[in-house]
């Protein structure tokens, strides 16, 4: 149905909402891509990327580090991001247009993004 149930809400201080709103994490992902061909690791890369803001609708930029490339399947492969909380991951691997260049465009190989395996976030307020 889409609806989800909420429970134990309570009001917060304005500094509290401030806080959630200033946090700068950082999130490490482990995501499942199959590729058309094979996609060759050699170090780890540190890509930057323009974001669509939302609110401002002007691009900003990026940073998402690509930390390592694994073969799992014939044509699937394990890939480690790491990039700020917030960012337009899903959008980045499915080559949408809020996030540019895509990782297909910078990887020059098409590809399909099938699922998000993990996710880590660190970070402090």
């Amino acid at each position: 149905s889409g609806l989800m149930e909420v429970r134990r809400l309570s009001w917060a201080s304005r500094s509290d909402v401030a806080k959630l709103r200033s946090f700068k994490g950082v999130e490490e992902a482990k995501v499942l891509v199959k590729a058309d061909r094979a996609l060759r690791f050699t170090e780890p890369k540190r890509l930057t990327v323009m974001q669509l803001d939302k609110s401002s609708n002007v691009f900003r930029e990026e940073t998402v580090e690509l930390l390592d490339i694994e073969k799992v399947g014939e044509d699937v492969y394990r890939l480690r991001l790491r990039y700020r909380v917030g960012f337009l991951v899903k959008d980045f691997l499915s080559g949408r247009p809020r996030v540019r260049p895509s990782l297909k465009e910078i990887l020059k190989s098409e590809m399909n993004f099938l699922e998000i395996v993990e996710i880590n976030v660190r970070g402090a307020f």
